[in-house]
């Protein structure tokens, strides 16, 4: 079920809209949920006000928060057709010609395509955020970039220096950006899962699982206790344990992950994708296309250089999902203060090194806590390096003349 069809069924004016309740296991107005904790460092708390800004919970759901609307039988039928349209893949003169049709057949107007995307975009609140972006991808301009005007990003020891905006014509006229970046907001996503009676169900698969892992610590079972999923890891556990997360059944566990496209088979763009993973989702379903999100992907022409630049506006969406957002229930039906928390990092050596600031496949070192040497596989320019503890050809240095052989229990650090 895409999201125009989860804001189509989450519409009807059959749900009682006066209930409004918090959310019941823990999930406190005021946000302490998360505590200060001896587990984590105080940059992390740091940085985590500096996301939030001024944002505080509300006391009560604000006014269009994602629960249930009345909607007029027009709009109710553009919304079949639009939703119709969109999963066949039409074209723009096809949604016109059976408009027309359903239009006459049914005496129910139906609203152009531009009113129907309007009224989704309405209902939905999936309104796209655009964020200045250097030329040549290196940075967003957000954070610590956000009041600059030319990009101090370094590459290979050289300043980038491009100007952030267009010259302008006029003294007065305003400032263009070269390019911009689309961030889509992550809780329109969440709050038409949650709308949706069959949806909401399954996003309480990861509490079911915590559920059975905690009993099972309790008890003598631990001792032949297995892992299946995120759920019921030893990690999960200690969120809810030890950081005081996950304490309402209705929490949102997120993996984000990341990785680089050719979008020409010259290579001439390269862009970037980030997704987040709904862990709270049984694993058959997490990874399947329309049950992922995607808040934005680099529009190249080049990689990113400071990817967090960009991850900027996804962090400050998170950190304020952290402190509470207000989301309707279609189980209960009622608004619960809903949390969620990015768990994990996904992506390959490139991703990877980008996401944590580690080195890259072809450093001298693969990382910043062991000086373990990289070795080569072939004189040949340009091929990656790896990382062996003792390199296949060290008796003939033909590749690694001066590679030594290590020793597990003696890593240099």
């Amino acid at each position: 079920m895409d999201l125009s069809e989860r804001a189509a069924s989450c519409s009807s004016d059959d749900i009682n809209t006066s209930d409004h309740s918090d959310s019941s296991d823990g999930a406190m107005l005021d946000g302490s949920s998360f505590h200060h904790s001896d587990e984590l460092p105080d940059e992390v708390y740091n940085l985590r006000k500096e996301l939030l800004g001024d944002y505080k919970l509300p006391a009560t759901p604000p006014v269009m928060c994602g629960g249930p609307q009345t909607l007029s039988k027009e709009e109710e039928t553009t919304l079949e057709h639009y939703i119709a349209w969109n999963k066949s893949r039409g074209t723009v003169k096809a949604y016109e010609m059976h408009a027309r049709v359903l239009t006459k057949a049914s005496g129910i107007n139906v609203l152009s395509l531009y009113e129907a995307k309007k009224l989704t975009s309405h209902l939905t609140g999936l309104m796209p955020n655009y964020v200045d972006m250097c030329r040549s991808s290196c940075i967003a301009y957000t954070g610590k970039y956000k009041d600059l005007n030319t990009c101090p990003y370094i590459h290979k020891g050289v300043l980038c220096g491009k100007e952030r905006y267009k010259h302008r014509v006029k003294p007065t006229a305003m400032n263009k950006p070269h390019a911009q970046v689309m961030i889509l907001p992550i809780k329109p996503t969440i709050q038409a899962l949650y709308a949706n009676v069959d949806t909401s169900r399954l996003l309480r698969d990861r509490d079911n699982l915590l559920k059975q892992a905690l009993h099972l610590i309790g008890t003598a079972a631990a001792a032949t206790k297995t892992f299946s999923d995120f759920g019921d890891s030893q990690m999960h556990t200690v969120h809810h344990k030890h950081l005081n997360l996950f304490q309402d059944s209705r929490d949102i566990a997120f993996a984000l992950s990341t990785d680089g496209a050719q979008l020409t088979m010259k290579k001439q763009s390269n862009t970037w994708l980030v997704i987040l993973i709904i862990l709270n989702l049984p694993g058959e379903l997490r990874y399947k296309e329309n049950n992922t999100i995607i808040p934005f992907a680099t529009p190249g022409p080049h990689s990113p250089g400071d990817i967090e630049s960009f991850l900027y506006p996804v962090f400050q969406e998170m950190s304020t999902a952290s402190e509470g957002l207000w989301i309707w229930d279609a189980v209960d039906s009622s608004y619960f203060v809903f949390r969620a928390s990015i768990c994990m990092a996904l992506g390959d050596m490139l991703g990877s090194a980008k996401l944590n600031g580690m080195a890259g496949h072809t450093a001298i070192c693969g990382d910043r806590f062991s000086l373990v040497k990289g070795a080569r596989a072939t004189l040949q320019k340009g091929k990656a390096q790896y990382y062996p503890i003792s390199p296949p050809d060290n008796a003939k240095k033909e590749y690694n003349p001066t590679q030594p052989t290590y020793s597990f229990e003696n890593l240099p650090i």
